[in-house]
């Protein structure tokens, strides 16, 4: 009987790592990434990585200051926007 008892315990071990390592526990895309992965986009914020959804992630671009905005080092006036598609911060086209 202490032979099955094992057995059990050795399956649901096993079940147990199966399920963390198939889970991807921790993929966050912002902490995978040195120094921060915003810090490697031009016109980004760097440290504003945010985690959308598992493997997701989107940062906050600089713009006009204001207070919901950084303005940017290099033209304080320059207006960007994020692109969820390629992942960069856009230049805004003036009208």
């Amino acid at each position: 009987m202490k032979m099955w008892r094992l057995c059990f315990l050795l399956l649901i071990c096993a079940g147990l790592c199966v399920a963390f390592a198939l889970g991807g526990c921790g993929d966050n895309p912002c902490d995978q990434a040195e120094p921060t992965i915003c810090a490697n986009i031009v016109h980004a914020v760097p440290d504003s990585c945010l985690v959308i959804v598992e493997d997701d992630f989107a940062c906050l671009c600089c713009g006009p200051e204001s207070e919901d905005q950084v303005p940017c080092t290099d033209i304080p006036t320059l207006v960007t926007e994020w692109n969820e598609n390629t992942k960069t911060c856009d230049i805004v086209p003036e009208d």
